[in-house]
């Protein structure tokens, strides 16, 4: 699933952002490109996570399954990672409104199949 979401907002930025070149008639930078891509991506995974977390409440309503942690299982998880600092991800701010805008559109309509990226 992971390497199927990268291909897709790897094939979806790369689109837009070269539609954004063509719609906008202005000179291709490397800072322009990731600016746009940077947003676009943004705007895109945040699309994907309501996606994502829509067909979970719907599971959640259809199968009403509860699966619990076994007590042993996190203890030892506490123990394996106590000490550990947590991991840190510097997530850039939407400069470009517009392309943060149509990844957001595009995250939550994708149908997560190979098809998605095969035009």
């Amino acid at each position: 699933m992971y390497s199927l979401a990268y291909e897709v907002i790897t094939f979806y930025t790369k689109e837009y952002v070269e539609t954004y070149y063509s719609n906008n008639n202005i000179f291709r930078s490397k800072q322009v490109t990731s600016t746009v891509k940077n947003s676009y991506m943004k705007g895109f995974l945040t699309g994907l996570q309501q996606k994502f977390e829509e067909q979970i409440n719907e599971m959640r309503q259809e199968n009403a399954l509860m699966v619990l942690v076994p007590v042993e299982v996190q203890e030892k998880y506490d123990e394996m990672f106590e000490g550990t600092k947590p991991l840190l991800h510097h997530i850039p701010t939407v400069k470009e409104y517009t392309a943060y805008t149509q990844g957001y559109e595009d995250g939550s309509k994708i149908d997560y199949t190979k098809s998605t990226i095969e035009k």
